[in-house]
């Protein structure tokens, strides 16, 4: 299978660039909704303005109860409200404006620091090829490197035959698994010393094993099933053999290399590691900063804070009131071109009012999916720089055809959810080898472990070869 391979900063810019594509759509979503709610508050005024015209006119003829009144102090409240209401909404759009500013800022700052840490590390691998050229007639050096040469080999091969017996385990297995009588026996410990039955149900067992053939099937598919536990375990033994090689040259090349390293290389590397922690612990605030405005003013875009509702709900009230009701009723059995006026203005009002809403629900459920990527990008950025995946050396290996590219597409057409696209991304991930690692595992450590959505890197598989005997032929079935 062909392996493509893309680098850690890479797929970074690759969720950098859609959160800015998802953002400008949010937000223009966003202003979208915004204005539909906004007109939809002038429509409401404009009514009620026009109720309190109709009522002027009625009062000459004393037929308006308190009407006028009651409409010019609702007015001034609703007006009041939001204005209040606009204050708050300045004041959050600042925050976001603010914030994407100052994220803006440090995203560039990471590109011109990158560039000097990139600059760093060459130098550092540089040393650490004069390192590895310096110790190639060491004895202990060299004894270390074989070793680890050997075991890393065993490694490989025990692994494969790990994989292939548990690939015929699966296969050889699915008789037994399937055989509802056999699986019923096996759960209940038959024939074995952990076994907790006696007396009827004892010799009932025992008819039921005798009519399948119990006995011999339970030992083939006991050796079926711990052929694959035992290979992966001396896979597991033979791995921490591995390591502790690997850990033996990577010591031995770390002290060479900073015994070839002036001071000056340190020093100014674990300085541009420090301000690239700061700057991603700044991104982190900023994203979550971004994440709490943006979640406000989705609230403000689509009508649903507080005081819109109590702009709103207080007129549509007053509104659809009694006396309004007879105001109009009045007004329509008058033979006053006047009145037939301000009633149709009404009613065209209210039609109004209906379209803007209906328009507003469908901005509204685009607005919510625009929103849900944000936040989710946002997240995953978060995420990407804390597990430090955009670090020099991180790269990410996917089978031809899939990859991080791909899987952020599906991510923003919703075919996976962020917990998907993420555990596939840890998966893919890995940590190149380079000439400085030496030095690297002991000053600048490559990685550290990330549960975010309770996803976690999942063990390469491994295979063996399994002689376990013929297929099991089930007696059951009765």
């Amino acid at each position: 299978m062909v392996m493509g391979m893309i680098t850690g900063r890479q797929t970074l810019a690759s969720i950098e660039e859609a959160l800015q594509q998802v953002s400008a759509e949010s937000n223009r979503l966003s202003a979208e909704l915004d204005s539909a709610t906004q007109e939809k508050a002038r429509l409401i005024a404009e009514r009620l303005t026009a109720f309190q015209e109709l009522a002027k006119f009625r009062a000459k003829l004393a037929t308006v109860d308190g009407v006028i009144d009651e409409a010019d102090q609702l007015s001034a409240q609703v007006t009041t409200i939001l204005q209040a209401r606009q204050k708050t909404l300045n004041a959050l759009q600042k925050r976001e404006a603010d914030a994407n500013s100052t994220r803006e800022r440090i995203l560039a700052e990471q590109k011109l620091l990158d560039k000097d840490v990139e600059q760093l590390e060459k130098k550092l691998d540089a040393l650490g090829e004069a390192a590895r050229k310096a110790l190639a007639a060491d004895p202990a050096y060299n004894s270390h490197a074989k070793l680890y040469a050997d075991s890393r080999g065993v490694v490989e091969k025990a692994n494969e035959k790990a994989a292939k017996s548990r690939a015929e385990e699966a296969e050889k297995g699915a008789p037994y698994r399937n055989d509802p009588l056999f699986l019923y026996l096996w759960e209940r410990k038959f024939a074995t010393s952990d076994y907790p039955h006696r007396g009827l149900v004892r010799w009932l067992d025992g008819w039921v094993a005798r009519l399948i053939g119990y006995q011999e099937a339970r030992l083939n598919f006991n050796m079926l099933t711990a052929i694959p536990q035992r290979l992966a375990e001396h896979a597991a033994r033979m791995a921490q053999i591995m390591k502790a090689e690997k850990d033996a040259l990577d010591a031995i090349e770390g002290a060479k290399i900073r015994e070839l390293a002036d001071d000056d290389l340190p020093q100014k590397l674990r300085a541009a590691h420090a301000s690239r922690e700061k700057q991603t612990a700044d991104m982190q605030a900023l994203n979550a900063e971004l994440q709490e405005t943006g979640a406000q003013l989705k609230i403000y875009a689509e009508g649903q804070d507080q005081s819109f509702r109590a702009a709103i709900d207080g007129t549509t009230k007053f509104l659809e009131g009694v006396n309004l009701g007879s105001l109009l009723r009045d007004a329509r059995r008058t033979p006053d071109v006047q009145d037939d006026e301000i009633v149709a203005l009404i009613g065209r009002l209210a039609d109004g009012v209906n379209a803007v809403e209906q328009d507003a629900q469908s901005k509204r459920a685009a607005l919510d999916a625009a929103f849900a990527r944000k936040q989710e990008l946002l997240r995953i950025a978060s995420e990407f720089r804390r597990a430090r995946y955009d670090q020099p050396g991180s790269v990410f290996d996917a089978p031809s055809g899939s990859n991080t590219q791909q899987w952020l597409q599906l991510l923003l057409q919703g075919a996976i959810t962020a917990a998907d696209y993420w555990i596939r991304t840890q998966n893919s991930q890995r940590w190149r080898n380079r000439p400085g690692d030496g030095y690297r595992r002991s000053d600048f450590p490559s990685s550290r472990g990330s549960d975010w959505f309770g996803g976690g890197s999942s063990g390469g598989g491994s295979s063996g070869r399994n002689d376990s005997g013929p297929d099991f032929r089930t007696g059951g079935g009765f």
